[in-house]
């Protein structure tokens, strides 16, 4: 289940597969002001539509950091690991570990996040 796109691309440059996912999955993104900043780390069926959302919201220009398919409960398990340095809702600091987070989700997809999280967290291989 691994996806990435590189940070250039605008969300009218969004493949048509970031439009939507079945099968109970979510694409897990992390989104950033290009001028750096909090992270913005969430799951939905539609990138375009969420990417575009927060943009209309902001007056900097945002981009998408890396999309990875996942299943909703990474999301939850994420936020969790990250609750010490949330902001507001679905905002996080950034720091070296969301800094890998995004990484790891360009290079090796929900499988790099999920060992991240589990090592973080000493939790069970699900």
């Amino acid at each position: 289940m691994k996806a990435e796109l590189s940070p250039q691309l605008s969300t009218d440059a969004l493949p048509p597969e970031y439009y939507s996912v079945a099968n109970g999955d979510i694409w897990l993104y992390f989104i950033q002001q290009k001028s750096g900043g909090p992270v913005n780390i969430g799951g939905t069926k539609n990138v375009k539509r969420r990417l575009s959302d927060l943009q209309a919201a902001c007056p900097d220009e945002l981009r998408l950091m890396a999309c990875v398919r996942a299943r909703p409960s990474m999301e939850m398990d994420l936020h969790a690991l990250l609750e010490s340095i949330r902001i507001r809702a679905k905002w996080f600091e950034t720091t070296e570990l969301t800094q890998n987070l995004m990484r790891t989700a360009r290079q090796t997809g929900a499988s790099g996040v999920s060992k991240i999280i589990r090592e973080y967290c000493f939790m069970p291989a699900r």
